[in-house]
């Protein structure tokens, strides 16, 4: 409805917001097809902002990434850093301040993906760009625990697992300091499979049965959650159809 209004009103600012709205809702429902098809075009509009091309862009290698499909991420991510480069010789800024941000960001994806496709020759060159851009001014603390996760699992391919744990173990406490159990899991996870490749199966056990807790704790909250908005938009629902049988 956002769409349709904004075209008929020829407002290419509220085209593309409604597209993106209808991007996210598709993939909210796991529609990865239609998510990717508009962010895709969206990333391609001449009317979208920078941000708006950006976010498009990290969204399909997102999907694409978890999909496995990693030619696709990787096309992807390559655009998004094409992006903001151009962004930054448009602008006339420096890399190291304004955008900092958002290399570091894409920085870390690449190493995701990389150690996805267990690629540590690949991942390597990655990891000195992120320790570049992770140590430029105000960018270590939004994503330190990713960072140190990230070279965790460069350290496990690399088979120098001692390191791995170290890492790994930074990461984990910085998600619990947050309270963000989603990348406690995925940690946590990484960190079993470190653990068992060490030959420390005793504590990989420990840890996985610490490990089941805490996604169950993370998938009631979710749940209850879900059923909270689920309950509040049904009411809200039925409030609209009081208030139009009262105008009738």
């Amino acid at each position: 409805e956002m769409e349709q209004e904004a075209i008929r009103l020829n407002n290419h600012v509220g085209i593309i917001q409604g597209k993106l709205v209808m991007a996210n809702y598709y993939l909210a429902q796991d529609n990865k097809r239609e998510a990717i098809a508009l962010y895709k075009e969206i990333s391609q509009s001449t009317n979208a902002s920078h941000d708006d091309k950006l976010m498009s862009l990290l969204f399909v290698y997102y999907i694409a990434n978890e999909m496995g499909d990693y030619n696709m991420a990787l096309n992807y991510l390559n655009a998004s850093k094409i992006e903001v480069n151009k962004y930054i010789l448009v602008n006339k800024m420096t890399s190291r301040s304004q955008n900092a941000f958002d290399l570091l960001l894409i920085e870390i994806y690449y190493c995701d993906l990389y150690a996805n496709m267990r690629d540590a020759e690949g991942m390597r060159s990655h990891i000195d760009s992120m320790d570049v851009y992770y140590y430029s001014d105000n960018t270590s603390n939004n994503f330190y625990g990713e960072y140190h996760g990230e070279k965790a699992k460069y350290y496990a391919l690399i088979k120098r697992l001692p390191e791995s744990l170290k890492e790994v173990d930074k990461a984990i406490l910085f998600f619990n300091k947050t309270d963000d159990p989603e990348n406690i899991i995925i940690f946590t996870l990484d960190k079993i499979s470190y653990l068992k490749e060490q030959g420390y199966m005793d504590k990989a056990t420990h840890l996985y049965d610490k490990f089941i807790k805490i996604k169950s704790d993370f998938y009631k909250k979710s749940m209850d959650k879900r059923h909270k908005e689920t309950l509040k938009n049904y009411e809200f629902e039925q409030s609209k159809l009081k208030g139009e049988k009262i105008e009738r």
